[in-house]
């Protein structure tokens, strides 16, 4: 599994280390069929707010429903705290591909390569269809830094 930090994601970290900015109450997660790229591009997500798609809110923090606090090492992680679902599809939402990748955003619904904070790779590709949910078990997002 593979996980990034994207550019933008890279600068949110450092201004917020050395006091430049607040880091967001809220992160988002959402889904790609396609490997997003460090610049924050190529993200292929569902249209939100189509057959019941919606990016989850995970409040930035340590605890469940948010993430462990992080493991230091070489390299150093992060993961999930909790099993994280989405809303149940009320239609497909990638008929002809399957979701691959897991991304974060920095906020609910814009779609520019600055919102797009770091991604990880799913374990193993999956469809969503209509009345399916799709959940992220528990410590499944492993997000690393060397």
């Amino acid at each position: 599994m593979s996980s990034s930090i994207t550019t933008q994601g890279e600068k949110l970290m450092l201004d917020a280390m050395f006091g430049a900015q607040a880091v967001p109450a809220n992160y988002y997660i959402g889904l790609s069929t396609t490997q997003p790229l460090e610049a924050g591009t190529s993200v292929t997500e569902p249209t939100i707010g189509v057959n019941g798609y919606a990016r989850i809110a995970v409040p930035n923090g340590i605890g469940a429903g948010s993430f462990l606090a992080a493991v230091g090492g070489d390299p150093s992680s992060k993961k999930n705290d909790g099993v994280l679902a989405f809303p149940t599809a009320t239609g497909d939402w990638a008929s002809a591909a399957d979701f691959g990748w897991v991304v974060v955003f920095d906020h609910a619904t814009a779609t520019t390569a600055i919102n797009v904070i770091a991604y990880v790779q799913l374990t193993s590709t999956r469809k969503v269809l209509n009345t399916e949910t799709f959940v992220i078990p528990d410590q499944e997002l492993n997000f690393t830094l060397d």
